[in-house]
């Protein structure tokens, strides 16, 4: 077992998902302006799906407004 994965049971995060932390940049942070933290997985999983909703329905909505069937 990794060290990685140790971390993760230690944390109390025996999960899937909890070996999945390949990459924490920091850019979450540097693009909020420090108002979200790349370490806080809990809170980046609870909104990421309705953020990427969002986005994909603006597409949806630009491209019903302007014509496209696509």
């Amino acid at each position: 077992m990794s060290s990685t994965e140790h971390a993760a049971i230690e944390d109390g995060a025996e999960r899937p998902h909890a070996r999945n932390h390949k990459a924490r940049t920091g850019r979450l942070d540097k693009l909020s302006n420090g108002l979200c933290s790349s370490d806080d997985f809990l809170s980046i999983r609870t909104h990421m799906a309705s953020f990427m909703a969002a986005g994909f329905d603006a597409i949806r909505q630009t491209s019903k407004a302007s014509g496209d069937t696509a």
